[in-house]
């Protein structure tokens, strides 16, 4: 399964979290990307249940205008 668009640039964190120690860094590191896993689905999720009001015979052009 697709995981959807990742990241283009390394996530920088601020210099505070970086005090805590590598521990802490990872942690925050996975809590993020976790966090972009789940807003990425939901945004899918979201899109798929709005072209439910589309015309199914133009729901493919719809998507492909709202994804580029």
């Amino acid at each position: 399964m697709d995981d959807g668009p990742r990241r283009r640039e390394p996530l920088v964190l601020p210099a505070g979290i970086r005090a805590l120690g590598p521990e802490a860094e990872a942690a925050v590191q996975r809590l993020v990307e976790d966090a972009e896993r789940r807003q990425e689905h939901e945004a899918a999720q979201a899109l798929e249940h709005s072209l439910r009001i589309v015309p199914r015979p133009l729901r493919g052009v719809v998507r492909r205008v709202l994804l580029g």
